[in-house]
């Protein structure tokens, strides 16, 4: 494994507690949260977008994502994927913070991310994917890094990297 999959695997796996933003509540264990969570915990957050016609958030479980992904990316519908992480991506300064959803199909051969932000109703995907495909580094190498960057891989490593404006509950079912 070389040096930024080394990095990008420390990036992707790193917890950090921070204080609840609230300032005015003293601080104690209960008000600690995760910064980035556990796989499992991804969808305790409530994770949606906001309708192109209705301008309302809609909130989205696992299925939903892995549908929109799957249509997005023109994958077959037995891609399956192992439990997406939600991560808070490294920003250049001047840059609006942002958040990644990201996964892994079951045969390590593709890596997707979807770009979210956090707001006031929940995390609210911006509609911009990055899918980063090997067939020869599976696991290790050619992982979305950031929007839209891949990992080196020893192999081939293809890039497709998707921007929509407006979404609507359409793009996330299986017709």
């Amino acid at each position: 494994m070389d040096l930024k999959a080394l990095k990008r695997l420390f990036y992707l796996h790193h917890t950090e507690i921070i204080p609840n933003e609230n300032p005015t509540q003293e601080l104690n264990p209960e008000s600690l949260r995760l910064k980035n969570t556990e796989p499992e915990a991804v969808f305790s957050y409530d994770i949606g977008f906001i309708d192109s016609k209705s301008q309302e958030f809609v909130k989205i479980n696992e299925k939903l994502l892995s549908n929109y992904w799957k249509k997005t990316f023109e994958l077959s519908e037995d891609t399956e994927f192992l439990s997406a992480k939600l991560v808070k991506a490294q920003v250049n300064q001047g840059e609006k913070d942002y958040y990644i959803i990201n996964t892994t199909s079951k045969s390590g051969k593709i890596n997707i991310s979807s770009k979210v932000y956090k707001t006031d109703v929940g995390f609210v995907m911006a509609g911009e994917e990055c899918k980063c495909e090997s067939t020869e580094c599976t696991f290790s190498g050619c992982e979305v890094m950031s929007m839209c960057s891949c990992t080196s891989c020893s192999g081939e490593c293809k890039k497709t990297h998707t921007l929509k404006e407006g979404l609507a509950l359409s793009a996330f079912e299986l017709n």
